[in-house]
């Protein structure tokens, strides 16, 4: 049990989150692109609670950014946080 609690925690801590201005960047982008629940599709795409953007990582993020806009039929190009 403690082996699981210590990868767990590495992992945690190797990774961190975008912070509060990159969140804000993908709500901003997201509500353009027409979407409304913003936590659900993240939730969706990573298969787990997305509480707060600003807990996720960068590629999370590239992750949740490029569902939506395929969705759409849109290609991601240039994007900036």
């Amino acid at each position: 049990m403690w082996l699981l609690e210590e990868v767990l925690t590495s992992q945690a801590l190797a990774a961190p989150g975008i912070g509060k201005a990159v969140a804000c960047g993908l709500h901003r982008g997201l509500g353009r692109l027409g979407y409304r629940e913003h936590y659900t599709l993240a939730g969706d795409v990573l298969n787990r609670v997305v509480p707060s953007f600003a807990a996720i990582t960068a590629e999370e993020r590239d992750l949740v950014r490029e569902y939506a806009y395929r969705q759409l039929g849109l290609v991601v190009c240039g994007w900036s946080a």
